[in-house]
């Protein structure tokens, strides 16, 4: 018996009521913090206050924004690739 294989086989049948919890809570709260926000947050009139944020946003939240559009595609789909592929050592 491979150790390597077993460490991971029983480490996948160990997912209980704290992941579920804990998982159903990182998905309910993002959707939270968007019904909120779309019943009460400020309206937009137009599309391009919408799309351009009316103009007013600053380079930090736009640097912010550009980097981790970049950040999670890789993180989302290259890591658990690598680790399928290569293992985590």
């Amino acid at each position: 018996m491979d150790p390597e294989n077993f460490i991971a086989d029983n480490l996948a049948a160990r997912f209980g009521a704290v992941e579920y919890i804990l998982f159903g809570i990182v998905l309910a709260l993002p959707a939270a913090i968007g019904v909120f926000h779309g019943c009460f947050g400020s309206k937009q009139n137009t599309t391009a206050q919408f799309l351009m944020a009316n103009r007013k946003m600053t380079a930090a939240p736009v640097a912010l924004s550009l980097i981790c559009s970049f950040i999670c595609p890789i993180t989302l789909l290259g890591n658990p690739a690598e680790i399928y592929l290569y293992g985590t050592q």
